[in-house]
């Protein structure tokens, strides 16, 4: 039997992935908000000058295509949802293109037929 995830839950789990040098995501795992499937990535900061550490999470829909490994937090990656689609690469061989004919014209510059 599958795991059905309930609505309006996440589950993250510590991501094994991680690069050293890289700002991957801590944790990983899936979310259900409002029956909708998301993708989860969230980071650890720790406490800066007496303050307290939190966690920064972002969402991702699953229905998206896959991405590159993610290089920054939250807030580098605002703004950015359309850029990060997937573009199929372009074809290896452009198909040869016929040399264009120019039409014959007159020292005025008018075309002959």
């Amino acid at each position: 039997m599958a795991y059905n995830q309930k609505d309006n839950t996440a589950k993250v789990f510590r991501n094994d992935r991680k690069r050293e040098g890289k700002q991957d995501p801590d944790f990983t795992g899936s979310a259900v908000i409002n029956g909708e499937a998301f993708w989860v990535d969230m980071w650890t900061k720790p406490p800066k000058d007496d303050k307290k550490g939190f966690f920064s999470v972002s969402f991702r829909p699953k229905d998206a295509r896959p991405e590159r490994p993610v290089t920054g937090g939250p807030a580098s990656s605002a703004g950015r949802e359309s850029a990060r689609r997937h573009m199929p690469p372009p074809p290896l061989h452009q198909p040869a293109q016929p040399e264009r004919k120019l039409d014959p014209v007159d020292e005025d510059g008018n075309r002959i037929f």
